[in-house]
């Protein structure tokens, strides 16, 4: 039974860890602060357009109409393939990661995530002085083993 083997690692409950959220990285941050500042960004992002784009991007997103009126008659682009962006669209555009990684930060599927996914983000969110002034903290990576981290830190230069 070649591609439905019984013995199979994930037939016996192992599922491997999402790929690229703190399992490789000497550095990481904690999902939990990195979600916080996502969702800060999401709800600005909506609050500082205005209220009829706000809902026409909602809309949009999920193929309704605004007050019985359809989407494309509002906005003229709508069918075409310039959309309006939402904050995850955004995002995906600045960072070049894609939007189930925002999903994944903002519903905490992992406790954390590498540095260098954060940075991308909080880049694109022009938000980096957030790694300067205690609202996200770069922490060594748990997974890694403290000699290993040490002997990291010591190639660079660092200690």
């Amino acid at each position: 039974m070649e591609g439905n083997d019984a013995n199979h690692p994930a037939r016996d409950g192992y599922r491997p860890a999402p790929s690229g959220m703190g399992l490789g990285e000497p550095e990481v941050v904690l999902t939990t602060e990195l979600a916080a500042v996502i969702e800060m960004f999401k709800k600005e992002w909506y609050r500082s357009r205005s209220k009829e784009e706000s809902m026409a991007v909602k809309a949009y997103k999920a193929n309704r109409k605004i007050f019985g009126v359809p989407v494309k008659e509002i906005i003229p682009d709508a069918d075409k393939s310039v959309a309006p962006l939402g904050p995850y669209q955004y995002l995906e555009h600045k960072t070049g990661l894609v939007q189930r990684a925002f999903w994944r930060i903002t519903s905490g599927e992992a406790e954390y995530t590498n540095l260098s996914i954060a940075d991308k983000l909080l880049q694109a969110m022009n938000l980096t002085h957030l790694f300067h002034n205690g609202i996200i903290n770069v922490i060594p990576n748990p997974r890694w083993s403290q000699e290993k981290y040490i002997a990291y830190m010591e190639e660079r230069g660092c200690i």
